[in-house]
């Protein structure tokens, strides 16, 4: 699962569309704002039709469009009824900024902390919605667990040191150990103390 969503979301950004905006114009508008409409070549109706949509891109999209106003033209009825709304304009919603598969995301990723034995506060997330980082007791009794459950590692390096101790024939009570600290609150700072393990 962790490697295919992002390959997934990868091919999903590429294929996607990216539209903000459906414009819909009534096909009267066209007949009312050019009296010869109907005379036109097809190119040229294109024409018109594409620098209206240049006039509204130049209007709605970029920094520059921020706070400007759109004019939307009504216009009367042929038959007599209520004036009619000219242009329609409806925002698309994009699916993808509201964070699609990141929950499986982090559900993949703690399936990966919990396999490796790592609590994910200690790299400074918590999988999840809320991606919050824990807070310091969790990163203080995280980090004192992580540092005892894990000194295996550190009995395979001494096993090393102990061979060549061994080997060269130096004092038998010649002991090698790791320094591990044993992080406290800080309203107990002289607890801190070093704790060896052998």
């Amino acid at each position: 699962m962790a490697q295919a969503i992002p390959e997934f979301k990868k091919q999903l950004f590429i294929n996607q569309l990216s539209i903000k905006y459906l414009i819909e114009a009534d096909v009267r508008y066209w007949e009312w704002k050019y009296p010869d409409w109907s005379e036109k070549k097809e190119g040229d109706r294109k024409q018109l039709i594409s620098e209206e949509l240049d006039a509204f891109e130049k209007t709605m999209s970029g920094t520059n469009g921020a706070g400007k106003s759109i004019l939307s033209v009504t216009m009367p009825d042929p038959n007599g009824g209520s004036p009619i709304s000219v242009f329609k304009i409806t925002p698309i919603d994009d699916k993808i900024k509201s964070g699609l598969y990141v929950e499986d995301s982090q559900e993949a990723s703690s399936h990966i902390y919990t396999a490796l034995q790592v609590d994910p506060t200690l790299s400074g997330i918590s999988p999840g919605k809320g991606m919050g980082a824990g807070s310091g007791s969790d990163k203080r009794v995280a980090g004192n667990l992580f540092v005892n459950t894990h000194s295996f590692h550190q009995d395979l390096i001494l096993e090393v040191l102990n061979l060549v101790r061994d080997y060269n024939g130096w004092d038998p009570e010649l002991e090698f150990r790791f320094l591990n600290p044993e992080i406290n609150t800080l309203d107990k700072p002289a607890e801190s103390t070093p704790k060896t393990d052998a």
